[in-house]
């Protein structure tokens, strides 16, 4: 049995014209045999790896990996080691990069013995760079990434790499042909992706899968900057609807009128602005598509209203217009926002309608582990050169621990933001980009400290306030009481780090009321005692 250990960039490889174990020449579709690939937890791939090949006969590996973490070729030298312990006659070639760094410490990791294990290092035009023209071959990594949901005998639910769409992309490199893989003009546009291999990671897989292949209306729930537009996007590309269109709608950018005519139409001059002329809404252009409605409760009642008796027949009616439409029109609508808003905002009847299935998207906080497969997508996305790539990953790499540390409010927006900078600017960014984020833990830290003291001032004031109505035995303690219980304790919490007039701001009362109110409690307490 031969198998193939591939890091996704040298999926892409056109041929090698020496296979250090056969001694033949290596095309792309040798390549796609039994191929694995691998991103990120090399060594737990590794692992797993080896606990699978108990009932079989391993004659071939090739590693094709240019790069390992510090923390990770313990692992990967065990196993090696066990492999070779296990079959006698295994044959193993490791793939490197000529003239990269990483190249010699892999090297050196690995010289003593491992007499058989032979290293190759590829040239640069060996490997076929990710441009611009190679979206395709991007589209179908990004898919397999994605995975397959697969059930094991014992019928659980596990997410494995999609092999059929790598080896789709491997066949846009080797073959140096027109691609007859479809790719949307959203994804050509915006390039999303899921990737990273954390068990929330992995959930949130599972679900879209799971989701995907229904008819159902989908609420996506997840915090500002975490990526709900992608799942949306991969629902949608993973459905029957996938070669129809998928288009997006903030509905925060626009004003109430304005809304309604882009999803549903106006007749001329339905508003002031309108055109004369009429328009026709986005719905009428998605027939057998999906509608992504980000920034759901910002929606008007009117349009709200109007998406309800969309959802319920699939006929619309033009902004200003007195009758609706004849024609039933099918569109899976897509919806996000945030929870409270939600529930604050929505009709009811609508919540029912557009909430027909709820996705979860975990924050950047629950999946620190895949902060570089974060970081690759980027780097492939603005279509990198290869240089450039391990440029900029081995500066995360080596900062990584730095930038797990950090809980992200801001989530993958906030996380990229920082990707970018060093992409753009250089190795002159990274001292900067270091300091500017020991100087948002320490905001952070200082933040959590202040909201602990917050909520210890606030049990306080609940436990004397729980005496208070017990003593009140005729009723419950004034307006009075309660007021200046909770003078005195925010008070005894913050001066010590903050002066009269700081406590008093914080109550947003006067200084001398302050002072006047803490006294009268502390009188009180005096009495009591």
């Amino acid at each position: 049995m031969e198998i193939n250990l591939i890091w996704p960039e040298l999926a892409f490889i056109k041929s090698i014209t020496k296979d250090p174990l056969t001694k033949k020449s290596i095309a792309g579709k040798l390549i796609q045999k039994n191929c694995r690939i691998i991103e990120s937890g090399r060594s737990r791939l590794l692992c797993n790896l080896q606990e699978r090949l108990k009932q079989r006969t391993l004659t071939k590996l090739r590693i094709f990996v240019p790069h390992i973490y510090e923390k990770e070729h313990v692992q990967i030298r065990a196993v090696i080691i066990n492999l070779f312990e296990k079959f006698n006659n295994l044959k193993v070639s490791w793939f490197l990069l000529k003239d990269d760094p990483d190249t010699k410490k892999v090297r050196n990791l690995f010289h003593q013995g491992f007499e058989k294990l032979h290293f190759y290092e590829l040239e640069m035009k060996d490997i076929k760079d990710v441009n611009s023209r190679d979206i395709e071959a991007r589209y179908c990594l990004t898919r397999a990434f994605l995975g397959k949901v697969k059930k094991s005998e014992k019928n659980e639910v596990e997410i494995k790499f999609d092999i059929d769409e790598l080896k789709n992309a491997i066949k846009v490199y080797v073959d140096e042909k027109e691609s007859d893989i479809k790719v949307s003009e959203y994804f050509k546009e915006n390039m999303p992706g899921i990737e990273g291999f954390s068990n929330p990671m992995n959930e949130l897989k599972k679900r879209i899968h799971s989701i995907a292949d229904t008819e159902l209306n989908v609420l996506i729930d997840g915090e500002t900057g975490a990526g709900k537009e992608g799942v949306a996007f991969f629902i949608h590309d993973l459905s029957k609807r996938k070669n129809h269109k998928f288009e997006v709608i903030n509905c925060a950018l626009f004003t109430e009128n304005h809304l309604v005519s882009e999803l549903f139409g106006h007749v001329p001059g339905a508003f002031t602005g309108a055109s004369q002329k009429g328009r026709s809404g986005l719905i009428e252009g998605l027939d057998k598509g999906t509608l992504f409605l980000d920034e759901l409760p910002e929606m008007s009642l009117q349009g709200q209203a109007m998406l309800l008796r969309f959802l319920q027949d699939g006929k619309i009616k033009p902004f200003g217009a007195d009758n609706y439409n004849n024609k039933k029109y099918d569109v899976r609508i897509i919806s996000a926002g945030q929870p409270e808003l939600l529930k604050e905002k929505l009709r009811e009847d609508l919540w029912y309608r557009i909430a027909e299935v709820k996705i979860d998207v975990p924050p950047l906080r629950k999946i620190k582990e895949d902060l570089m497969a974060l970081v690759d997508h980027y780097l492939y996305k603005k279509m990198a050169t290869s240089e450039k790539r391990y440029e900029v990953q081995d500066f995360f790499i080596r900062k990584l621990s730095l930038f797990q540390e950090y809980s992200w409010p801001g989530n993958i927006r906030q996380f990229l933001a920082f990707v970018k900078r060093r992409f753009e600017i250089g190795e002159t960014e990274e001292s900067i980009i270091e300091k500017e984020l020991k100087l948002l833990k320490k905001d952070e830290l200082r933040k959590e400290i202040n909201d602990r003291k917050n909520k210890k001032t606030l049990r306080n004031f609940m436990k004397d306030f729980e005496s208070l109505i017990k003593k009140h035995r005729d009723g419950l303690p004034t307006s009075e009481d309660v007021k200046l219980s909770y003078t005195y304790y925010v008070s005894e919490e913050l001066t010590p780090e903050k002066t009269q007039k700081q406590v008093a701001d914080k109550l947003k009362i006067k200084e001398a009321t302050r002072t006047k109110q803490y006294k009268q409690y502390s009188q009180r307490i005096t009495q009591n005692k």
